[in-house]
């Protein structure tokens, strides 16, 4: 088993919860809209859907980050494979 390091795991459990916080809110959305129904004009309601939006934003900023890092752990494993074949 992977052992996680405690930092590792907060930070694991913030993105879960943005992700879960993130769908919920997509979801109540799509639940208006085929009510045909539009979203209350509350302060909290306002200021939920606005962390709904950070934590969507924030989400989908981190799967960019992890394939860009994905895929230059690749490459340079690549590099290193034909630097090895070379010699």
């Amino acid at each position: 088993m992977v052992e996680i390091a405690k930092g590792s795991r907060k930070v694991i459990l913030t993105k879960w919860m943005l992700i879960i916080f993130s769908l919920g809110t997509l979801g109540y959305f799509i639940l208006l809209g085929m009510r045909g129904v539009a979203p209350p004009d509350s302060f909290f309601m306002n200021f939920v859907l606005g962390l709904g939006a950070i934590g969507g934003a924030f989400t989908v900023g981190n799967i960019f980050e992890h394939r860009a890092n994905a895929d230059k752990a690749k490459a340079q494993a690549e590099v290193e494979k034909a630097k090895a074949q070379k010699s």
